[in-house]
């Protein structure tokens, strides 16, 4: 029996390059080629995987110019359902789900999904409307038929904050393990176009400028190490959607990092930029669930120090190093660490790395399970819509 077609319209805040945006358009395509339809949504115009999803034949719509939900932004996602007739409606992170929610109140027949993806987290960090929409996705779940959380430690939060557990399942993230491997020739086009000398060794943060991503204690840890080690360089990688580059700057002036460490919004490659790295850094201090950079980067053979927050432990398991969240000490004893390791036992534990994200996370995982997961809904269950698993 074939599975039926499905009409699916992901609701997602931004284009712009990130991991959820990069997961959303591998599970979109893997529908996509496996016969669904698949249309996309975004609150906000632009961004690099608009692009991305256009050039699979996947059609993208904007449905406003700011994230946070509004009666606007209710109106034209009310007129886009009437329009697409969605079988499902799939959102992903929270001003998309409670807009989704909201939706529906209104067109109660239309089955909606969350993605959820954080572990949650210090919500004084951030603005008014940044911690309403939070707080909103928290207490307003009743009218969601499913949520799908990318990792354990992601549903044990959402279960802790009063989300029914019966309907919370997990689906981990999916890698393309082709697009995301080492590349001699990018990583020697990256070091070049930012400067790094072939003596040098660059430890590098991938993320955006977010207060869980812990930029401030990775400007601590590169201070400790660049005092002790003049061939180390810096770099941070990401998108600065709440405006805290300026700061961060500043910071690293003060701790006379200025020449040693550089800022890069984004890259067309980023296979290319992990391979840059000699050290990949991730310094969250809360909030993550499955932090799609530590699998990126060790796809890329790149060795990980990470912070022990979400699924990060479960990720680097042997490969790398877990530090407690928020100790930059700890963090430079990684890194130092690492940098040590000699040749071969540095590459035999990256290949080792590599190999089990690859089998334990491949995209087609990722599609057939979140299939798996949408059968679970009233309105499509006992339909077959999954051969196989």
């Amino acid at each position: 029996m074939n599975p039926p077609f499905l009409n699916l319209l992901f609701l997602v805040p931004r284009l712009d390059v990130g991991g959820v945006q990069r997961q959303l358009g591998l599970l979109a395509g893997g529908l996509r080629t496996a016969g669904h339809r698949v249309v996309v949504a975004s609150l906000v115009p632009g961004g690099e995987f608009q692009a991305d999803l256009l050039a699979r034949g996947i059609p993208v719509t904007c449905l406003g110019t700011g994230e946070r939900p509004s009666p606007r932004l209710l109106t034209r996602l009310l007129a886009l359902l009437d329009r697409e007739r969605p079988d499902i409606v799939h959102s992903f992170l929270p001003s998309a789900n409670v807009l989704a929610a909201l939706a529906k109140t209104v067109r109660a027949e239309t089955p909606v999904v969350w993605g959820l993806r954080l572990t949650g987290g210090d919500g004084r960090r951030y603005g008014g409307l940044h911690r309403f929409t939070n707080w909103c996705e928290r207490h307003w779940p009743s009218s969601v038929d499913l949520m799908i959380a990318n990792a354990p430690s992601v549903r044990e939060a959402a279960i802790a904050a009063g989300l029914r557990a019966s309907r919370i399942v997990v689906v981990p993230n999916g890698f393309d393990a082709d697009a995301f491997r080492p590349d001699p020739v990018g990583r020697k086009r990256i070091r070049e176009a930012w400067g790094i000398a072939d003596g040098e060794r660059l430890i590098g943060l991938v993320g955006r400028i977010d207060p869980m991503k812990g930029h401030e204690v990775f400007l601590e840890v590169a201070r400790r190490l660049a005092a002790e080690d003049s061939t180390l360089r810096f770099v941070c990688v990401g998108p600065d959607p709440y405006g805290r580059r300026a700061h961060l700057e500043a910071l690293a002036g003060r701790l006379g990092l200025s020449r040693r460490l550089s800022w890069r919004t984004s890259e067309s490659k980023m296979r290319d930029v992990y391979g840059a790295l000699d050290v990949l850094c991730q310094a969250s201090i809360f909030g993550e669930g499955f932090p799609n950079v530590l699998a990126e980067a060790m796809l890329c053979e790149v060795p990980c120090v990470a912070t022990d927050v979400g699924h990060s432990r479960d990720l680097v398991r042997d490969v790398g190093a877990i530090v407690p969240p928020g100790d930059a000490e700890a963090i430079a004893r990684a890194c130092r660490a690492l940098l040590r390791l000699d040749g071969r036992e540095r590459e035999e534990a990256c290949r080792r790395g590599r190999r089990r994200i690859a089998a334990e996370f491949p995209v087609e995982r990722l599609v057939t399970r979140t299939l798996a997961g949408l059968t679970t809904l009233p309105a499509l269950a006992g339909q077959g819509l999954v051969r196989g698993n």
